[in-house]
Formats: C-alpha cells, sequence, structure tokens
C-alpha cells in the first residue's frame, strides 16, 4: 500500500552518458547498471543513511565516476564520493570522504546542478529566508583533493586547466566562505536549477513559487508552471517584450 508518508523518488542517469542511473529519496540512494546487450538492470549498490536528504545532483567531473552533491532539509550540501565501484560484499557502498558546504540561515535546500563544461561549479537553490539569498553558486575545486581517493586525481600542486570565461567572484561579504562565488535571488524561493550546456556562466533558475521546474531542451528551454502552464523559448533569440 502506497501511502502519503512515502518519499518521492528521483531518477539520474550518468551525467558521462555512461549504462548507469541513480535513484534516490527519503534516507536511499541506489546506483544501477543498464546492460543492453543483455537487456538487463544490474543493481550495483545502496547507501541508505541519508535521513535529510532532500535533492541530489551527479558530479560531471571525469576523475570521479560517483560523486554526488546531496542537498539537506538544513539548506547543507554535502559532497560525498558514494565509492560504489569499492562496494562492500553485501552491496552496501562504503563510506568516503565528505565535504559539507554550510548555508548561514537554516533553510532547505531544493535544487542542485553542476556545470557540465566545469564540473567545480555547483549551484545550490534554497527556500526563502529574510535578509539573505536563495542561490548560491560554489566552486569546490579545492574540495576534490580531500574527496579523492584514487591516486590519479590531481592533489592541490598541480596545475589544472579550466574552461573559460571563469565565473567572477562578486562581494559576498568578509565572513563569506572562500569557495562560495556569486549569491543571488535574495529572499525568494529556489525551486529548480539548470546550467545550459557547454557553458560556464550561464544558469537557467526557476524562482519563487510560481515555477515548478525547468528543464534543458537544447537550444530551448521548457519550464512548467503550477498551474498547468507550459512555455518554451529558444535561447539562441533575443526575448522581446
Amino acid at each position: 500500500m502506497v501511502t502519503t508518508a512515502q518519499a518521492e523518488k528521483h531518477l539520474l542517469w550518468h551525467p558521462r552518458r555512461q549504462h548507469k542511473f541513480v535513484v534516490g529519496g527519503g534516507s536511499q540512494m541506489s546506483m544501477y547498471e543498464w546492460a543492453p546487450d543483455r537487456s538487463e538492470i544490474r543493481h550495483l549498490s545502496s547507501q541508505s543513511d541519508l535521513s535529510f536528504m532532500k535533492c541530489f545532483a551527479w558530479s560531471p567531473d571525469p576523475s570521479f565516476d560517483d560523486l554526488f552533491a546531496i542537498g539537506l532539509t538544513s539548506g547543507r550540501v554535502d559532497l560525498v564520493h558514494l565509492e560504489a565501484t569499492k562496494a562492500a560484499r553485501n552491496g552496501v557502498l562504503s563510506s568516503g570522504p565528505v565535504v559539507s558546504l554550510a548555508v548561514r540561515n537554516s533553510r532547505s535546500c531544493n535544487a542542485l546542478a553542476f556545470c557540465e563544461a566545469d564540473s567545480n561549479y555547483l549551484a545550490v537553490g534554497l527556500d526563502k529566508v529574510r535578509g539573505d539569498s536563495s542561490l548560491t553558486i560554489w566552486d569546490v575545486q579545492s574540495c576534490i583533493p580531500t574527496l579523492s581517493v584514487a591516486n590519479n586525481v590531481p592533489s592541490d600542486d598541480v596545475s589544472v586547466t579550466r574552461p573559460h570565461p571563469r565565473i567572477a567572484r562578486a562581494d559576498v561579504g568578509p565572513r563569506a566562505d572562500s569557495r562560495i562565488l556569486q549569491q543571488h535571488a535574495q529572499t525568494e524561493v529556489v525551486s529548480a536549477l539548470a546550467f545550459l550546456p557547454q557553458s560556464t556562466h550561464l544558469l537557467l533558475a526557476g524562482i519563487s513559487c510560481s515555477m515548478a521546474t525547468s528543464i534543458r531542451l537544447a537550444h530551448s528551454i521548457a519550464a512548467h508552471f503550477k498551474r498547468g502552464k507550459q512555455s518554451v523559448w529558444n535561447s539562441h533569440k533575443p526575448y522581446r517584450h
């Protein structure tokens, strides 16, 4: 029997188009692999101690195969290396290193988006709170050595060429985390996020309660609104009133 308390499930395909996907909801994430030559889906591993998970995003960083950002009901975001390739014998994912991105004012994390062109950029969308921004752009490059469990991941002293243009660091205050680049959407609800493909500086955001989701469709942008209305825009054409 399905109850109203049952957690909603979300599915993510592998960001680099491999035959893997993750299903997550409630306190659990499970990774699967699709074998097209055998027409079967194989369970790889699961983690079931994510009691405060609200949303998650899969990093496209080619150095990792299982790096996730997990948004919590408190607003904090945990970067977790799930180590799916090193699962225990019982199929449960081993505990890997964790890096936390803290929020100044506690509120729910609603949306997460890694940048495909530069996987070090992570956009975080939050519920609104008086006097604080609800959209934060992080640069997580400095977190990578801490999350690394393999020798082929660049360390702090290795120069890594990153795509341009780079996202400039705005004036976010003297006490802000040095990994925060920009903050937007003052006293708003951010419910959906998506970087445009191959772009390091164009981000779509569903802001306030009118927009439920936003979806990338090549050079078109589709949005579904709570009242049932749908709209599609072409990002190559300028908008005119």
